[in-house]
């Protein structure tokens, strides 16, 4: 394993994750990894066509439900809107395979286009290249509604921003067959005005909303392609909590083997929900005052309804542990075997940064680090077989703490199995950290 400058990881991880959370126009708040997002959504176009658009239960102009999530956007229930008056979309409900992006993609009307996307009214006119400026302030319209405004009205304001200029209230009767809808010319103006004159200071930031767009990839039970290019109103994400804990080092000689760190995590969600710990890093500090930093792999826990005998594989660089949604008291979340160094034998501490995120909000889970001696090298955590849980039957019914490296226990230096305390396999648990997903 590389040998990093002191501090230099962990170091970067704090400077980005805290300019973020200081800047509110730095960087975009949603992102898709890889972009854009894949994903399957059953879209309801004309769920209100029956409805009276004042009842306040229409919050939007179509139903989303996004059935096969992705890392960005979960499983869901979503206000949907239009930005595509000129193609159609089935108006019964109809699911769709979509490349999901984010509206504040400097990229996005390039990435549409290449998909052979245009959107606009062909009356008057139409306007197929909207500036990034443009996509803000229809974010600003789906934040700051203005006082009575229906849907058909903030619907009218986005129209009036994206792919405008907003036709006449006739047109949705005359052109689409679309009775009994009209808009406040009054209400889509000032909302227009409002965006206009301050998005250019504004962005979305946790609690707001922001627009994923769904650019759907094959043609709709009615044989038409493209399909209607439509919104999707997501809540903008929450900063992600970034975390440091602290164990000893064992005083045990490696000799020339490897120092096993790991950490798990103390979890109970009770439903289905995924838990991230990323960009983490190791920080060896030693008596002479020297320290060396170490990245660990990016991890998930997933807490699946179906698992019955939790697992832990290490596939692509990424360690993913499946429990039952009950979790467990140790969770094996990521570990990594550091060469041993003659100069560890004088580190006093181990320090464990990682930035956690999860898929539900409002799960609270707690987590600890050890770190432990082994006669034997642990690099390659592809033949390693970790224990990913302690009191769950998981494949190794012998009681050893989440994190245990399976295959390599007979060169553990630091003396027998883990009951809960005193150095082992895992090493002697750290300081408890804490975090709730938001």
């Amino acid at each position: 394993m590389k040998f990093l400058k002191p501090l230099s990881l962990c170091a970067l991880l704090s400077a980005a994750v805290f300019g973020f959370q200081n800047s509110s126009k730095a960087q975009c708040p949603l992102t898709f990894s890889p972009n854009p997002g894949p994903a399957t959504v059953t879209i309801e176009a004309y769920w209100w066509i029956n409805d009276s658009y004042t009842s306040s239960n229409n919050i939007a102009v179509f139903q989303d439900v996004v059935t096969v999530s992705n890392s960005t956007v979960p499983a869901g229930t979503y206000p949907g809107w239009c930005i595509d008056a000129r193609d159609t979309i089935n108006g019964q409900s109809e699911t769709y395979n979509v490349l999901m992006f984010s509206s504040c993609d400097p990229n996005l009307d390039k990435e549409l286009a290449n998909l052979g996307y245009s959107y606009g009214f062909s009356y008057p006119s139409t306007d197929t290249n909207d500036s990034a400026a443009q996509w803000n302030q229809l974010n600003y319209i789906l934040n700051h509604p203005v006082a009575g405004a229906s849907y058909w009205d903030i619907q009218g304001a986005i129209w009036n921003i994206i792919g405008g200029p907003l036709p006449p209230n006739s047109y949705f009767e005359d052109t689409l067959g679309l009775t009994g809808l009209s808009y406040d010319t009054n209400n889509v103006s000032e909302m227009v005005n409002n965006a206009r004159a301050n998005a250019a200071s504004w962005q979305p930031q946790c609690g707001d909303v922001i627009a994923v767009i769904l650019a759907i990839t094959s043609p709709d039970n009615l044989g038409d392609f493209p399909v209607q290019l439509t919104i999707l109103q997501v809540p903008v994400p929450c900063p992600c909590p970034t975390q440091t804990i602290c164990c000893s080092v064992p005083s045990q000689n490696c000799y020339g083997g490897s120092l096993w760190c790991n950490a798990h995590l103390n979890c109970n969600p009770g439903k289905e929900c995924t838990v991230y710990c990323e960009n983490a890093c190791v920080t060896l500090t030693c008596n002479n005052g020297k320290t060396c930093t170490y990245p660990v792999p990016n991890c998930q826990v997933d807490f699946s309804p179906t698992c019955r005998t939790p697992s832990c594989q290490y596939q692509g660089g990424k360690w993913t542990t499946t429990v039952p949604c009950c979790g467990d008291s140790q969770i094996f979340l990521s570990g990594c075997g550091i060469p041993w160094q003659s100069c560890f034998a004088n580190c006093k501490s181990l320090s464990w940064t990682g930035t956690f995120c999860c898929s539900t909000p409002g799960v609270t889970c707690q987590w600890q680090c050890g770190a432990s001696c082994y006669n034997a090298n642990l690099c390659n955590c592809g033949t390693i077989n970790v224990n990913p849980c302690y009191q769950h039957s998981c494949g190794y019914a012998n009681g050893d703490c989440a994190g245990t490296p399976e295959n390599f226990k007979g060169y553990c230096q630091g003396g027998n199995n883990y009951f809960g305390q005193g150095s082992g396999f895992c090493g002697s648990w750290s300081q408890t950290g804490s975090f709730t997903c938001k």
